[in-house]
């Protein structure tokens, strides 16, 4: 069972994985997003109502979305900027590092045909749960397992405080990108703009703090 556990935090745990689906992510969120916009607009306008304000309404949670959208595709840029983070490696640097420590691996070690196999594609593509159990099994006292798919770190109280500031930063981006979008939604529509901006800004602090509790509590 132990092991069954290992494996799976492995398995969910690999950079070339990790580093593929944060590549995903501005499809998915870009995806959601329209969807999310075109069911609400779809039920909306379904409803007995001023079809004019309806337009008005859709349009300004378009901008608001988009925006959101955008901010929070950049926000890793930007909280890496800020706190002097490195970036996360994009899959072709994870597939280079993979294919260099699979390569001088297996010139001077002998191993079976199924654990070469399991290598030898996982140098370009996630390893499979069934595979990570048998290179476990196989490469326990080998360090290249390890370095595949690194252990977990035990970071310092200060490193702590460290990532939370990343994470705070990379929280408020989305926040503040909303924020400017509905603002700028009002200023086209001409839609109460100076009535407005104080709600949004309450708003934005609040889901801000969400954010910030929401992580402290990871820790």
């Amino acid at each position: 069972m132990v092991n069954n556990i290992k494996a799976f935090a492995k398995f969910i745990d690999q950079p070339i994985m990790i580093s593929q689906f944060n590549r995903a992510m501005p499809r998915v969120l870009t995806g959601a997003g329209t969807l999310f916009w075109a069911v609400d607009t779809y039920d909306s306008f379904k409803k007995e109502g001023n079809k004019r304000k309806k337009k008005k309404e859709a349009f300004k949670k378009a901008v608001v979305i988009g925006t959101t959208i955008a901010s929070a595709i950049a926000a890793p840029k930007v909280a890496s900027k800020i706190t002097k983070r490195p970036l996360m490696n994009s899959v072709m640097q994870v597939r280079k590092s993979n294919i260099t420590t699979i390569d001088e691996f297996l010139k001077t070690s002998k191993e079976s045909e199924q654990v070469n196999e399991i290598l030898k594609k996982a140098k370009r593509e996630p390893i499979s749960f069934k595979n990570i159990k048998i290179l476990m099994r196989k490469l326990k006292d080998k360090e290249i397992f390890n370095t595949l798919i690194p252990e977990p770190e035990n970071i310092t109280s200060k490193e702590i405080f460290s990532e939370i500031g990343y994470l705070s930063v990379f929280g408020a981006v989305p926040v503040v990108g909303g924020l400017a979008g509905g603002i700028a939604a009002d200023a086209i529509t001409r839609d109460k703009i100076k009535q407005n901006i104080p709600n949004k800004i309450n708003e934005g602090i609040y889901q801000y703090l969400a954010n910030i509790f929401s992580t402290v509590q990871l820790f």
